[in-house]
């Protein structure tokens, strides 16, 4: 019946049938139903990729490897790695019109960026999200991925003295409109860059770590229109009023504001923003 249907409907709209499959099974089934279906469906199948255990990833990794040509269709890919993962490595060599990447875990000696598993992938990305790594390893990955407009970096680790002290150059995201990042990572831009959106979590910051991350927002000054601030697992120095006053004079087009994790045990009704939303 599969093959009939396949031989009457036209290849595109067997396509626009299997959009509304969501369920990777399902599609898996369809590919096994005939060679037409399977074209078309592993298409959907591998378009986008989330792989959460190890199982998952070796078998996402040989599948791309015995057939690179499956590696066309990823376009976004959530993963965990492990450390010298050399079938990770030689899969993503495939996946050339990847666009959208998820480190969302890592397992290994260290949180220091596995540089050796991207060696030569041939992707050119828009957006990066990193939950893993340490930033100093990622600085020379992102210098290659200058198209990126969607970034994030919250590593699992507290941040190094060596760290502390990295320093982006000029060419490093220069199309970047959409950050999630650390209060740390503010610190290591010396120049503006066209975010409209940014996400900033505090970490265990004291009061002057805390002021100095504020004041770097001011850096994103001339885009800068939706802000989050979020206090995770700790309690913030800087007081709510002192907050807002200074994101009044470093982020002047604010239109959206939320304040996460603050306690709002002082007055801050005087200062406000003109068609400011605030939550």
């Amino acid at each position: 019946m599969c093959t009939t249907l396949s031989n009457l409907l036209p290849v595109e709209l067997c396509a626009h049938i299997f959009e509304f499959a969501t369920s990777p099974g399902d599609l898996y089934n369809i590919c096994l139903a005939s060679r037409t279906f399977a074209c078309e469906a592993q298409r959907l199948l591998f378009r986008s990729v989330a792989i959460d255990t190890h199982n998952r990833r070796r078998s996402f990794a040989q599948s791309v490897i015995a057939h690179p040509s499956l590696g066309r269709w990823v376009h976004s890919l959530a993963i965990e790695l492990v450390e010298r993962d050399d079938d990770a490595h030689q899969a993503f060599l495939s996946l050339v019109n990847l666009r959208h990447l998820r480190v969302s875990g890592y397992t290994g000696h260290s949180a220091a960026f596995p540089s050796s598993q991207f060696l030569g992938c041939p992707y050119r990305l828009l957006s990066f999200h990193n939950y893993s790594f340490n930033l100093e390893g990622t600085v020379k990955f992102l210098l290659n991925q200058p198209d990126i407009t969607n970034w994030t970096h919250q590593q699992s680790e507290f941040y190094a003295n060596g760290e502390e002290g990295v320093k982006f150059s000029n060419d490093f995201l220069p199309n970047v409109n959409s950050m999630e990042v650390d209060a740390e990572v503010l610190a290591a831009f010396s120049s503006s860059r066209p975010v409209t959106s940014m996400k900033v979590r505090f970490w265990h910051l004291d009061e002057e770590e805390e002021t100095r991350a504020l004041r770097d927002i001011a850096l994103f000054r001339d885009t800068l229109t939706t802000l989050s601030l979020q206090h995770w697992d700790s309690n913030p120095h800087v007081s709510l009023t002192n907050t807002v006053t200074m994101l009044t004079q470093g982020a002047p087009n604010l239109r959206r504001l939320c304040l996460a994790g603050f306690y709002r045990n002082d007055d801050w009704g005087s200062v406000s923003y003109r068609h400011l939303v605030v939550s």
